[in-house]
């Protein structure tokens, strides 16, 4: 037997068996080959079935990718991503409980709990989106909170992508991929959802509120930060900028953008990551930068003419952000990012990883609970991976806030937009209604 030595490996060699054009959910997983221009990085792609010609299912997103710093975790990356696409994108409606919160009988979140939108929103006649009161009604599906151990009911909006409403059914908001993530063992995908929903809302509460927050110095003491941007990412003469987007959540988070010459000009990509780990953070920012960067030359060969409108009103996906941002208008919009002239050494921010998945998701709970706020996970790993070995969860944490991809329904609503920038010190202009930052972010 193939000795496997860590995750990326098992992820590869049990993922083998997704993989075929005539019967795998996943059709192909191909290498993106690299410029010279590149950083020294792996970047993968994959094609998925269409999972809609399969009874119940709903269509998976078509087109997954991954990066890392070697084409192992490269290439697990991208078949996780697939995973946990496909995955989200079936469910059983006969699970569902359809009720409003006060008819529910059982442990639910309360509607009010939830960061959607704001009162300004709700009073336009056009807006889309409905009030979720607790008289709501809805289809709700099964959670488990990972502070009490116990069963919780939330809306099954918030778990599947894509999720179909039904007709009877109050539309509330759109499904968001924030929180799904794939892992080899329950405590690592209920990590990784939990790390991408905290990272959200710090990019959240940062860019509608225009924070300008402390850059970070990669070198410095580094344990291994340094070593790697030397020889990965400096032989591509891009700049690459790092900032501490972490809030009163404690948790860290680091943005990262990458301002590079592509064939339109002046270009940047962004990425952000949350670990407990600050260094890992920042290397996963950056990888995800990369791949951003990479994925703006793609979308510049596929559409040089792609073009948006004056009150950006046709930027509705997470591919319409990333693309607006290769335009070298908008590098402006970024510069607020990274003008805060502190400049904060890596080795400054507490480290609280344990290198342990299980030990850290429970720090990560830890952390969360200090502030009041309960961890829920949602496992949907279909029958058919479950029995390859990987396992793929939604994890949400009411209150916190989530990233539109739909620039006319940025998320407005909840207590943290306007409170957190208090809590950490800023002098926060944006704090009346409908004052935020009308740019769109540029996160993919």
């Amino acid at each position: 037997m193939k000795c496997i030595n860590n995750e990326a490996e098992l992820s590869i060699e049990l993922g083998k068996s997704l993989i075929s054009k005539k019967t795998g959910i996943i059709k192909e997983c191909i290498e993106i080959m690299n410029e010279n221009f590149d950083p020294k990085l792996y970047f993968y792609t994959t094609k998925m079935a269409d999972t809609s010609k399969y009874k119940n299912f709903n269509k998976c997103h078509v087109n997954n990718g991954g990066a890392g710093l070697t084409r192992i975790k490269a290439m697990a990356s991208a078949i996780g991503e697939s995973v946990e696409r496909y995955c989200s994108s079936i469910y059983n409606p006969e699970e569902f409980v359809f009720a409003s919160y006060n008819e529910l009988n059982k442990d639910a979140v309360d509607p009010e709990q939830w960061a959607l939108f704001g009162e300004n929103q709700y009073n336009n006649e056009n807006f889309i989106y409905k009030r979720f009161t607790k008289d709501t009604k809805i289809n709700w599906v099964k959670g488990k909170s990972l502070v009490t151990g116990k069963d919780i009911y939330i809306p099954a909006t918030f778990v599947y992508l894509p999720y179909i409403s039904d007709e009877y059914e109050k539309l509330i908001s759109p499904c968001i991929s924030t929180g799904l993530s794939c892992g080899m063992s329950f405590e690592s995908a209920a990590l990784g959802g939990l790390y991408e929903v905290v990272e959200r809302d710090s990019i959240s509460i940062m860019w509608l509120n225009k924070l300008s927050m402390p850059s970070i110095n990669p070198y410095g003491k580094s344990r291994f930060l340094k070593d790697i941007i030397v020889d990965k990412f400096a032989c591509d003469n891009a700049d690459y900028k790092l900032v501490d987007i972490t809030t009163d959540l404690e948790i860290p988070v680091i943005f990262s953008i990458k301002n590079f010459n592509s064939a339109k000009g002046k270009s940047a990509a962004c990425g952000a990551a949350c670990r407990l780990d600050p260094e890992e953070a920042a290397l996963k920012a950056m990888i995800e930068a990369a791949q951003g960067a990479k994925w703006i030359q793609y979308l510049q060969v596929q559409d040089w003419f792609w073009g948006y409108s004056d009150d950006f009103s046709d930027i509705t996906d997470f591919q319409d952000h990333i693309h607006l941002y290769s335009l070298p208008e908008m590098n402006d919009q970024l510069e607020f990012v990274y003008h805060d002239k502190t400049n904060k050494d890596i080795s400054n921010i507490k480290n609280y990883s344990c290198d342990n998945k299980k030990k850290d998701l429970n720090t990560c709970v830890s952390m969360l609970v200090s502030k009041g706020y309960d961890v829920i996970a949602c496992d949907i790993t279909t029958d058919d991976i479950k029995q390859i070995g990987y396992h793929v969860c939604k994890v949400l944490v009411p209150g916190l806030h989530q990233l539109n991809g739909n620039h006319n329904f940025p998320f407005l609503g909840g207590k943290r937009l306007k409170g957190v920038p208090d809590i950490l010190g800023y002098d926060n202009k944006y704090k009346e209604p409908n004052s935020y930052n009308k740019q769109p972010h540029p996160f993919p």
